[in-house]
């Protein structure tokens, strides 16, 4: 019990190094002044809010979907109808996952998250102009700036999630 091993020493010495970000500091050491704090680079992991660039171009295409929820859906000589009247809230709650797949930092999780909302996006667009096509034709409808907003930002959505995952590098 009289001697201490070399190991022991070495991970006391860690133990009463100070570390500044990550919680546990010693209150003897001496804090880095501003310019001591600016020259140190800043960790990788902590750094970068996204794990890859196209995931700004993600959140934006989301933010256009949300927007798109709330813009005219249809626009016929009767009046124009809102999405939020009809799909407008399923394509709200895609733009909302598609927005946290552009704020995620894990790429796999912000794939899926796009692969959903161009999912919804153009789904309920196409089948949209497809019941109302099947009805009355063209006649006395014109599709509205929300929905050509929404089918616009899910088929650029589904090139961006294929650059997400890996599969189009152009």
């Amino acid at each position: 019990m009289g001697s201490i091993r070399p190991a022991t020493v070495l991970t006391l010495a860690r133990l009463r190094r100070p570390s500044y970000g990550c919680g546990v500091t010693s209150s003897t050491a001496a804090r880095p002044t501003g310019a001591e704090r600016e020259s140190r680079e800043p960790s990788p992991k902590t750094s970068r809010l996204w794990s890859h660039p196209k995931q700004r171009l993600l959140l934006l295409l989301a933010a256009g979907i949300i927007i798109g929820a709330f813009l005219p859906w249809l626009e016929t000589p009767v009046g124009t109808y809102r999405a939020w009247a009809g799909p407008g809230q399923y394509l709200f709650y895609a733009g909302v996952i598609g927005f946290a797949g552009g704020l995620v930092p894990i790429r796999m999780a912000a794939v899926i998250q796009g692969a959903i909302m161009s999912a919804v996006a153009i789904t309920l667009p196409v089948w949209q102009i497809l019941k109302i096509f099947s009805a009355v034709r063209l006649d006395g409808w014109v599709p509205g700036i929300g929905m050509i907003l929404i089918l616009g930002c899910g088929i650029m959505g589904v090139r961006t999630t294929l650059t997400l995952a890996g599969r189009d590098d152009t």
